[in-house]
């Protein structure tokens, strides 16, 4: 992804951010007018009325957003759509994998697919989310709407037998990157894991980047580990 997408990220990420929104002044209070007499109290159920059960919460999702969740509070996100290797697209598929904001804005205009990456411009989940961003800007300028087009993430995934193994697998990583003496630190971009913390961990990636599903590639083990990412994703 080239820099100017990160020059003009930053601003969108302000926009975007719950924070930066306006605070709505406080309503100033007013008095409950006195109820006619044989009217039920205020919050009573009326009594032809059907109880309305609670709406699930997404743990992962209360979680994302910092505290507990009421029932009443959020609705479950919709699960990312999780692909292995190559995604399976339509014949007449439009894809793009923009590395501009140039590119953005034509890829918003002509894609059905749009397919993000990390690099040394963006280097991190934040940044990621940044960029998704201004994608969705781009389609709200193109005139669709976000529902129309898929944006995907590429992300690099390492499979350990245990969390002991994925800690030792994370380190080593780590200290490539530094023996590397690379700019930006790749290995802070991969999902390490182990098989039945797969689908959680690359769901939080996928809800915190902004995107509606990913693209997972094995770092090593070529087809025998995608084969086993497919069965575990499944």
């Amino acid at each position: 992804m080239a820099q100017p997408v990160l020059d003009r990220a930053a601003a969108v990420a302000t926009r975007h951010h719950p924070t930066a929104r306006p605070a709505r002044p406080a309503a100033a209070p007013v008095a409950a007018a006195p109820a006619p007499a044989g009217a039920a109290p205020a919050g009573a159920a009326h009594p032809g009325a059907r109880p309305v059960p609670p709406r699930p919460t997404d743990p992962a999702e209360t979680h994302a957003r910092g505290g507990a969740a009421r029932p009443d509070q959020w609705v479950s996100a919709p699960a990312p759509v999780v692909h292995v290797g190559a995604p399976a697209y339509g014949v007449r598929t439009v894809e793009a994998r923009p590395g501009s904001e140039s590119a953005i804005a034509v890829a918003a205009r002509t894609a059905d697919v749009i397919r993000l990456g990390f690099s040394v411009a963006v280097p991190s989940v934040g940044a990621l989310a940044r960029v998704t961003a201004l994608v969705e800007d781009a389609l709200a300028e193109a005139g669709r709407d976000r529902s129309e087009v898929r944006v995907l993430l590429d992300l690099e995934v390492v499979l350990a037998g245990d969390e002991r193994t994925a800690r030792r697998k994370r380190s080593h990583l780590e200290y490539l990157d530094a023996l590397a003496g690379l700019s930006w630190a790749p290995a802070g971009t991969r999902v390490v894991t182990t098989a039945d913390r797969l689908v959680a961990e690359v769901g939080e990636v996928a809800r915190r980047a902004g995107v509606d599903g990913v693209v997972l590639h094995p770092l090593a083990g070529g087809p025998t580990v995608e084969d086993e990412l497919r069965a575990l994703v499944a």
